[in-house]
């Protein structure tokens, strides 16, 4: 009986119109027989059913892989990462030997930046020149899952940066 009453009020509450919506503030729950997806298109028939929502995407934010790090700012340092680059935080980077200049790391690379030297602090548009960022080149643990790693990179060479990695106390946890 107290469902039958409560499908009565909800059905009567969504015949009634609000600024062009179904009246959702009456409707408190769905009727013992049926669920929230009944209530929900009654409210809204014109999306099908469906709450109309627009769709974010977050990006990446600065330093989100960081687990923790050295005193002060001893694991960073400013770099300068080359033109033509653009990177979210987190890039694991390599080091032009040429130019001292640092880019995303590049495995195949036979120029330094096939071996791990430093890991994006904050994000980066280097498509107009030479762009100085902060980036990790010592002493600090990291999240692994929230590292940044090229495209395509392999089991062997992702096990063989986190070497590097290591190597300058930067752990990949």
């Amino acid at each position: 009986m107290r469902a039958a009453l409560l499908e009565a009020r909800a059905q009567a509450d969504a015949d009634t119109l609000i600024d062009g919506h179904r009246n959702a503030r009456v409707i408190a729950q769905p009727s013992a027989d049926r669920g929230w997806g009944d209530v929900i298109a009654r409210m809204f028939p014109q999306a099908g059913g469906l709450i109309p929502m627009t769709v974010l995407t977050e990006g990446r934010y600065t330093a989100e892989f960081l687990v923790s790090e050295a005193n002060g700012a001893r694991s960073r340092d400013v770099v300068t990462i080359a033109s033509g680059e653009v990177l979210e935080p987190g890039t694991v980077l390599g080091k032009v030997t040429a130019s001292g200049k640092y880019v995303e790391l590049n495995p195949a690379g036979a120029d330094g930046s096939e071996a791990a030297a430093a890991i994006l602090y904050e994000g980066v548009d280097a498509t107009a020149g030479d762009a100085t960022r902060t980036a990790l080149l010592r002493d600090a643990e990291v999240n692994g899952a929230e590292i940044v790693w090229p495209d395509g990179i392999t089991a062997p060479d992702k096990t063989t940066a986190i070497g590097e990695l290591a190597a300058l106390g930067i752990l990949v946890r």
